[in-house]
């Protein structure tokens, strides 16, 4: 229960300090975390998608040991409306995250539990501070 009270004080945290601090229509996936929740390891299956369109511009799995410490998946995705998607590779439904109808910018945490995927999300400070991540937008 400890990870939920700890992503929860991230959101709250985080709420209002970036209110539309973006001009897009979606909001900018700033950092992708992965988490487990079970006693066990687990592998993640992820893959992210423009929304509205039916092909990945990534897919990959991760394999995530239990506990606090997430994994971090490196910039691979554009700054666009994103379909965010993941499950326990056990499992066979995705979870799915949509970023159409937000703002600003987000840290996304997939958790991996014995039900499938949840998504918690943290604004952060825009505008994305890695050039690594969405070097084509000026980032």
């Amino acid at each position: 229960m400890y990870r939920r009270q700890l992503l929860a004080s991230a959101v709250v945290a985080g709420i209002g300090a970036t209110a539309g601090c973006l001009d897009a229509d979606h909001a900018t996936v700033q950092r992708l975390v992965l988490l487990n929740a079970r006693e066990e390891p687990v592998t993640t299956e992820l893959r992210i998608e423009r929304d509205g369109a039916d092909e990945p511009v990534y897919e990959g799995s991760y394999e995530i040991g239990p506990g606090l410490d997430g994994v971090p998946v490196d910039c691979v995705w554009p700054d666009e409306p994103l379909r965010v998607s993941a499950r326990p590779d056990d499992l066979e439904e995705w979870h799915t995250l949509t970023t159409d109808d937000g703002e600003g910018c987000l840290i996304v945490y997939a958790e991996s539990h014995d039900d499938g995927v949840s998504f918690f999300t943290a604004s952060e400070e825009c505008p994305v501070r890695s050039a690594d991540c969405h070097a084509d937008d000026g980032g």
